[in-house]
């Protein structure tokens, strides 16, 4: 897969709430959820909008927009548009088990609070990690909650500040805006971080100055996250939503079984706090995924024929007859293109569609022995 930093000649154009794209199959919205987290209230409004797409940083996206205007004032009057000039920049992760949901907030409250941040790019990324899961996302800033000091992670790498934790959202504010202000420096139209020169160094500089807090030598920290959160968890119960589309039924039995919050996870996937094992039989009955060692745990897809003209397949209906061999180890993500929108961070297997087929981890493949292949690569411990 391409690893060279892009050269970037235009403003991001992510979609949002309000800025809604023109996709194949009509208007496109994507919904931030800062941490994940859902009322039940809110997750019973935006039912009126299923089937949605869970994405790979815990938003949803609403395909099929006809009217914007009264999409954003329903999301406004569920309290899911809380700031019309920052409502692309929400854009933060949180371990679904951590119960981060007053940092999430407060980061929220501070984000939408600067006006300068209204100018971040579309893609820029916060993340905020107890369980060391969420910091395999390599979000442009990312801080390791859970012990004193707390290091924070610039493009995914220890950037050697240390900050107290009563200093972590300020650090990711400060991170937010001399990411911008190197950008200014360096002339760079760059949507992430890590496209910056010498990243790291520079807004790490920039970021003590800003905090005064202390600087060590980087170490070596934890970028791999475990298995999806599935099945039983601790005080929770987690299911994975099929190629993260989510239906209308499925949302119902969600609702029917949540008891308050409702953690949408970046792997796709819901975490439901106070729930236990006895509700996993409505959700499997729906179609989600309540099995880890199903194979349809850490798969992902991008949208595809029809809903994208670029895609040269309708890959999730591929992915559907390709995923057969339950308990594989690597993740897999099928693209219709070479852009290979949401595709998972770290190691996983490559499915691409090509002219004459697909190929996986770059070997060609036929469409009929996709199954075999993708359940070989699935296998290969790397």
């Amino acid at each position: 897969m391409p690893t060279a930093v892009p050269f970037r000649q235009a403003a991001d154009s992510c979609p949002g709430a309000l800025q809604v794209h023109e996709a194949a199959d009509g208007g496109l919205a994507r919904v931030r959820i800062p941490g994940g987290v859902v009322s039940l209230t809110q997750w019973r409004a935006l039912r009126d909008f299923a089937p949605l797409e869970l994405t790979s940083r815990a938003n949803l996206q609403i395909r099929g927009v006809t009217d914007p205007d009264a999409l954003a004032s329903r999301l406004a009057d569920a309290g899911l548009l809380p700031s019309a000039t920052h409502e692309r920049v929400r854009n933060v992760v949180a371990s679904p088990l951590g119960g981060l949901g007053a940092v999430v907030s407060a980061l929220d409250r501070a984000l939408c609070a600067s006006p300068e941040l209204a100018d971040l790019p579309g893609r820029f990324l916060f993340a905020i990690d107890t369980d060391r899961d969420v910091v395999s996302l390599r979000a442009d800033v990312t801080v390791l909650l859970g012990s004193e000091p707390v290091p924070v992670l610039l493009a995914g790498v220890d950037s050697g500040l240390r900050v107290r934790a009563d200093q972590a959202v300020p650090a990711l504010i400060a991170a937010a805006r001399c990411f911008l202000l190197e950008r200014v420096a360096q002339a760079s139209k760059a949507w992430r971080l890590s496209e910056l020169d010498d990243a790291v160094a520079r807004v790490a500089g920039r970021m003590r100055s800003a905090l005064a807090c202390d600087l060590v030598e980087p170490s070596a920290l934890p970028s791999h996250r475990g298995a999806d959160p599935i099945g039983v968890l601790a005080g929770a119960l987690g299911v994975v939503v099929p190629l993260g589309r989510l239906t209308a039924t499925q949302m119902d039995a969600i609702a029917g079984v949540a008891r308050g919050e409702i953690i949408v996870t970046p792997w796709r996937g819901v975490v439901l706090p106070g729930v236990g094992a006895e509700a996993l039989t409505p959700l499997a009955e729906a179609g989600l995924v309540t099995d880890p060692a199903s194979a349809w745990a850490s798969a992902s897809a991008c949208t595809g024929l029809p809903g994208c003209a670029k895609s040269r397949a309708d890959v999730r209906a591929d992915a559907g007859t390709a995923l057969l061999h339950p308990g594989e180890l690597l993740p897999v993500h099928f693209a219709g293109c070479e852009r290979r929108c949401g595709h998972p961070a770290g190691v996983h297997v490559d499915v691409l569609a090509t002219a004459d087929g697909y190929q996986v981890d770059g070997e060609p493949v036929g469409v009929d022995e996709l199954p075999a292949a993708v359940a070989a690569a699935r296998r290969n411990t790397r």
